[in-house]
């Protein structure tokens, strides 16, 4: 990687006056921390999901429609130790639904 070239370059010829760096603790930070996070994120490439085909729809009863119109309700998905969960809460009632996903 270019960067650390250049800088262990400024090392061994002294570069940055009065540093107590040496050109191996340089080396040892590489192989402590390794390249830059953000120069990786960078490089890599994130696959396309597949879009959604088709989308199941459940009608509301007209009676649950007349007294809750103004609900609004919040759906996510997460992992727990390998298990995929359906997670929703609304905003009026405030109340929380956890189901377990057996298909992905």
């Amino acid at each position: 990687m270019p960067g650390h070239k250049y800088f262990l370059q400024f090392v061994e010829n002294i570069f940055f006056c009065n540093s107590l760096v040496t050109p191996e603790d340089v080396k040892i930070a590489l192989v402590l921390y390794g390249q830059d996070i953000s120069f990786s994120k960078g490089k890599s490439i994130q696959k396309r999901p597949n879009p959604i085909q088709t989308i199941e729809t459940v009608e509301i009863p007209p009676s649950i429609k007349e007294f809750h119109q103004t609900v609004v309700l919040s759906v996510d998905y997460l992992f727990v130790h390998g298990i995929t969960m359906l997670i929703s809460i609304d905003n009026s009632y405030q109340f929380r639904f956890l189901k377990a996903i057996h298909k992905k």
